[in-house]
């Protein structure tokens, strides 16, 4: 009946409500941590469609194809139209962000900071920063419970 139909997508509805805070303790340990300490370039790099003006990124639209446009805010409008079904998934779409970099950027290899590659480096600590907190995810859910109550907590008393 209806009901079983209903009760059937929470699940679904559940794992995408976790992976957008996923995103935000992503986003949170690449601002906090990654990025003082390795001099990365800003986390709005990643935020948002690219904008060939704004962003300096001339022809960047040659090299990436639209349906390949990869964002953090796509893909959290991906978590809110409940379409993610599986982490690899997920983490597919994140690396889309790393690997659009590379083709319009050039490898991340040895590039120092302030450079084209430099670019790809970040995004592929953004990349790293994922697969590991779902790394931890798989071996120690209960912690990172924790850290996200902690998140919802402090978002709570702000509102």
């Amino acid at each position: 009946g209806n009901m079983q139909g209903k009760h059937y997508k929470l699940p679904l509805y559940h794992f995408n409500v976790c992976l957008k805070g996923l995103i935000e303790l992503i986003e949170k340990r690449y601002t906090e941590v990654r990025m003082p300490a390795e001099g990365l370039v800003p986390i709005t790099m990643f935020a948002r469609e690219v904008d060939e003006a704004r962003d300096q990124a001339p022809n960047y639209y040659q090299f990436i194809a639209p349906k390949d446009h990869f964002n953090l805010e796509r893909i959290k409008k991906n978590c809110t139209n409940k379409h993610y079904a599986s982490l690899d998934q997920f983490l597919a779409d994140l690396d889309m962000i790393r690997q659009n970099s590379q083709r319009y950027n050039g490898p991340a290899d040895n590039a120092r900071p302030n450079t084209p590659g430099y670019v790809t480096k970040s995004a592929a600590v953004l990349v790293e920063e994922g697969r590991s907190l779902i790394e931890r995810l798989r071996h120690e859910a209960n912690n990172i419970i924790v850290e996200l109550e902690g998140l919802a907590a402090a978002q709570q008393r702000e509102l």
